[in-house]
């Protein structure tokens, strides 16, 4: 049963949809559903209708203000307010005057195109009268502005290389090299790169109105500086000449033998200690019944254990220091081929010792 359909030819209500037709739950539920489903369809276009409104209200503001930032000379922030009013609403009157925020601020070209899309403009006989002379200045001041806007030709021999060509930071397509293309008025720097050629860069002032030609002439680079220049397009660091370890590098190398020094007599007193521990408990094992002269031996020993432990503890403490110092001073002084390697650090560990080894 289409609920929807019967509700719709019925022109006399619920009541009388119930009154001629025998009451069973499906036509008591289309009854009430119906008006519920029409109020689903209606919904969207409601919620739709009243964004619309709004984004509408918010570009009439923004306009509003735009205009009158332009009035007053602020052409930066009427340049922003007017373009976001044509991106919330589209509106000849907010195409007109972003196009004159941006010859006021010199951006003839990208004001050219703001006009050329302003005079394209489809109007009808329902057009609202601003919108009419919207487009019509429009048509006048594109006149005025097409021929202050400069020209500017790159040409880049020889042709048949793989290049790079900016002006300023920006790259110019490979198809518009040798192409006069237009620019506004002020200095500029042409940048061409290519592969086996020094790079080149050429200022150029271009007034208004005024066609300007750029030559540039590549120049192969020797071998060596080709070579050079694959590396560091690479990312690779260019080949310095070793002049020797430096100050700080040997310092370093002298520290990491004090490491070892260090190390080696803490290893030494830590065995001395181990070894003097041992043979005052040997010695004690006369106790309860030794000797004045045994005790005092005991004694003896275990000072002498205590004495080479805290030499021990004393001799790996400056070790340790001399080692970091060491790979430290190492790290930061290495020459740019042994900064491509692979810095690496592996801890071991002895018969009552420990240490690292690595390559830096």
């Amino acid at each position: 049963m289409n609920c929807t359909g019967s509700g719709a030819k019925n022109g006399m209500g619920i009541m009388n949809f119930l009154a001629k037709r025998p009451l069973t739950v499906a036509r008591l539920c289309c009854a009430f559903l119906a008006p519920v489903g029409v109020a689903g369809v209606l919904a969207p276009d409601a919620a739709y209708a009243q964004s619309a409104s709004e984004s509408r209200a918010a570009a009439r503001a923004a306009a509003e203000s735009g205009i009158k930032e332009y009035k007053q000379g602020n052409y930066e922030k009427a340049e922003d307010l007017m373009e976001r009013a044509e991106t919330l609403y589209h509106a000849p009157v907010h195409l007109l005057y972003l196009a004159r925020a941006r010859v006021k601020l010199g951006k003839l070209v990208l004001a050219r195109e703001t006009y050329i899309s302003l005079t394209r403009e489809e109007l009808t006989s329902s057009s609202p009268t601003v919108s009419r002379d919207a487009v019509e200045a429009a048509h006048q001041e594109l006149e005025e502005l097409s021929p202050r806007i400069g020209r500017l030709t790159i040409k880049v021999t020889p042709t048949k290389v793989d290049r790079e060509v900016r002006v300023g930071e920006v790259v110019i397509p490979s198809a518009m090299v040798g192409l006069e293309r237009p620019v506004d008025p002020g200095s500029y720097t042409v940048t061409v790169n290519a592969d086996g050629y020094a790079s080149r860069q050429v200022q150029v002032n271009i007034k208004e109105g005024a066609s300007e030609t750029v030559e540039v002439s590549l120049v192969a680079l020797p071998p060596s500086a080709r070579a050079a220049q694959a590396k560091d397009k690479q990312g690779q660091p260019t080949d310095v000449e070793d002049s020797g370890p430096s100050a700080g590098k040997i310092t370093g190398y002298a520290l990491l033998g004090v490491a070892a020094v260090g190390v080696g007599v803490g290893g030494y007193f830590t065995a001395r200690a181990i070894t003097k521990s041992n043979q005052a408990n040997d010695e004690y094992e006369c106790y309860p019944n030794c000797t004045y002269s045994e005790k005092e031996r005991v004694d003896e020993l275990d000072q002498q254990s205590k004495t080479a432990k805290i030499v021990a503890f004393a001799s790996f403490g400056v070790g340790a220091a001399a080692l970091v110092s060491s790979v430290t001073l190492l790290v930061l002084n290495r020459t740019p081929s042994e900064k491509t390697a692979r810095a690496h650090i592996d801890p071991w560990i002895g018969f009552q010792t420990v240490g690292v080894r690595g390559t830096f």
